[in-house]
């Protein structure tokens, strides 16, 4: 990663490097941006945008709210159709706006490039009361205890940082479900603390929704695809 100066690269050659750096994230890229008019352009290439690794920040799933500094950022990325903000996008579409064939459909090819979104596709098919037996299986038998555990955890925090509209949503269903399949992935239910500490997880955040304002940005997220 850091660029050297006086060395001249072509465009092409150049937005290839920067797409590799930009797999470590948008910190890796801050030599970069110090390179002038040049590395910002690059920086804001198709290739490199698409490539981005926004879960590298813990906090990327605030991205897509307009009080953010990196929701300009943010709408390059999902113009470019980088898979992790077209998975903060499926969120929206599921648990703000509402419309839950619409997620799935952006979820779907995700799953390969992001476990997080394979869960929360999955999670969303149960919602829908679609998802088959034989999938569910597959799903447990592919990944740890520890791994569906994890990305459950994760899951669940960017559900409640998208701060959902209302009661009636996908959210209830679709953690329950998440509870589900980390509680069956394998025989290790004697491990109760960790039942008990995602049982705890999901009624603390619906305590924080009660005191949370509602996010009511959905057209200005839809408006940059």
């Amino acid at each position: 990663g850091t660029p050297v100066a006086g060395i001249h690269i072509p465009q092409p050659i150049l937005a290839k490097i920067v797409s590799y750096v930009a797999v470590e994230g948008i910190s890796e890229l801050k030599s970069w941006i110090r390179t002038g008019k040049e590395g910002k352009i690059t920086m804001q290439s198709p290739e490199t945008l698409a490539a981005f690794r926004l879960d590298r920040s813990y906090d990327f799933v605030r991205w897509c709210r307009p009080t953010s500094i990196y929701f300009n950022f943010f709408g390059m990325c999902l113009h470019a159709k980088n898979p992790y903000a077209l998975y903060m996008k499926a969120l929206h579409l599921a648990f703000i706006v509402g419309h839950l064939n619409e997620a799935l459909i952006v979820l779907q090819p995700l799953q390969v490039v992001y476990q997080v979104a394979e869960l929360a596709y999955n999670m969303l098919l149960t919602c829908a009361g679609t998802l088959k037996d034989e999938d569910l299986w597959i799903l447990k038998k592919k990944y740890s205890f520890e791994e569906v555990s994890r990305n459950a955890d994760k899951l669940m925090y960017h559900i409640y940082m998208m701060g959902p509209r209302r009661a009636d949503t996908y959210r209830v269903r679709g953690i329950l479900m998440i509870l589900q399949i980390v509680g069956s992935t394998t025989m290790r239910w004697e491990s109760i603390a960790v039942k008990n500490q995602l049982h705890k997880s999901l009624e603390t955040s619906w305590q924080l929704d009660r005191n949370q304002r509602i996010f009511r940005s959905h057209k200005h997220l839809l408006s940059l695809t």
